[in-house]
């Protein structure tokens, strides 16, 4: 898994790297290797903005949030995604047993 990190209106953040590459290690058990993930950081006034964009075999998941603290919308994103990884994939396999 390939991530790339953008922050806007903060500084780079370690902290929130880390905390980001540990909870998308979650979705590891549903992707392969070679997935591309873009995590940008926004923070405007008071709110903080966390956009997770994935790229697997082919088709984006995208998941978007904003709250008071990075760490509530980084956890509510990642689950988003692995729902939409999850969806996607018994989609594929309702197709096949038809």
């Amino acid at each position: 898994m390939n991530i790339n990190f953008s922050f806007r209106g903060l500084d780079h953040s370690m902290g929130l790297k880390e905390y980001a590459e540990k909870r998308l290690t979650k979705l590891e058990k549903l992707i392969t290797q070679n997935t591309q993930v873009e995590v940008f950081f926004v923070k405007d006034k008071n709110e903080k903005k966390t956009e997770i964009k994935l790229n697997h075999n082919g088709e984006d998941y995208f998941a978007i949030d904003a709250s008071e603290e990075f760490d509530r919308s980084i956890d509510f994103c990642v689950d988003k995604i692995s729902k939409q990884i999850k969806k996607a994939k018994e989609k594929k396999v309702d197709r096949r047993g038809r």
